[in-house]
């Protein structure tokens, strides 16, 4: 689900994910929210059988450019088992 703070929306958008950290992603996509927008997430870390991650993000950069439009967004709630498991994750996928 995304919502943002001031218009609240329900539905799910699917995001391809780039440059995933502990700390946030960048959110491939063509339909750009604008910096500073909150949005609850939902994601899945592969090959796991753990139940799908939640979280409020924040967008802090937007990328126009026509190679890669997309956003980059922080985490916020994720709890610490939470940001480990993604630790993990890439820690194993590096």
């Amino acid at each position: 689900m995304v919502a943002d703070a001031r218009h609240r929306v329900h539905g799910t958008i699917s995001f391809d994910t780039r440059d995933l950290s502990a700390g946030g992603a960048f959110l491939r996509s063509d339909l750009l929210l604008e910096v500073g927008e909150e949005l609850e997430i939902e994601f899945q870390i592969p090959g796991t059988t753990v139940a799908p991650l939640r979280a409020r993000a924040k967008v802090v950069r937007v990328d126009q450019a026509a190679a890669m439009p997309g956003m980059g967004i922080s985490f916020d709630g994720l709890s610490d088992p939470e940001r480990e498991s993604v630790r993990a994750f890439l820690a194993g996928a590096g």
